[in-house]
């Protein structure tokens, strides 16, 4: 829920928001495997920021995971600005492999 998240918002009504993604892909051990994250400061003038709280946001990053065998992926957001964290958990076996 894009309302949840903090953005500070400058005199010209643009809207700054600094986050920190990550990806991390466990074994059924909970072992990590792989790890791909990145930090991105985004800054949306005022329709663009209405636009993000109706429709939510949408941001790619690129992991690699085993094709086959029992794994997971954790998906983790940071929103700096609001010191909050989400994360979720997903079996690897119900993504689609690319």
């Amino acid at each position: 829920d894009m309302r949840k998240v903090v953005f500070t918002t400058t005199s010209d009504g643009v809207h700054h928001g600094k986050f920190e993604f990550a990806a991390l892909i466990y074994d059924s051990d909970g072992q990590l495997l792989n790890s791909s994250g990145q930090r991105m400061s985004l800054d949306f003038p005022p329709d663009r920021y209405a636009a993000i709280l109706e429709r939510g946001l949408r941001v790619g990053q690129t992991i690699e995971a085993p094709l086959k065998g029992s794994y997971f992926l954790r998906v983790g957001v940071y929103d700096a600005n609001g010191d909050r964290v989400g994360a979720v958990e997903i079996p690897t076996a119900s993504l689609k492999a690319d």
